[in-house]
């Protein structure tokens, strides 16, 4: 599952150079299943992250939402 993760991650960051804002909302509605499936306990925090990513995507520059998306990749590293 965690390479999974890594995967996503990864299509999240190209669709996020794309500026493909509808592919980055899909990317992170499928790290966030996989990551409830991973761990249930940091569920909550990581909903929270995911919205707050959502909100950048819908509003936020490229250079914000990729800054954003990388500070959610080291998150998920961790």
């Amino acid at each position: 599952d965690r390479d999974l993760i890594d995967i996503w991650v990864r299509r999240l960051i190209v669709d996020a150079q794309d500026h493909d804002r509808a592919g980055m909302v899909g990317d992170l509605a499928t790290i966030g299943v996989i990551r409830k499936r991973l761990s249930s306990a940091n569920g909550g925090q990581f909903e929270n992250e995911v919205a707050a990513m959502q909100q950048v995507i819908h509003s936020g520059d490229s250079d914000q939402i990729l800054e954003h998306v990388i500070r959610l990749h080291l998150k998920l590293s961790r």
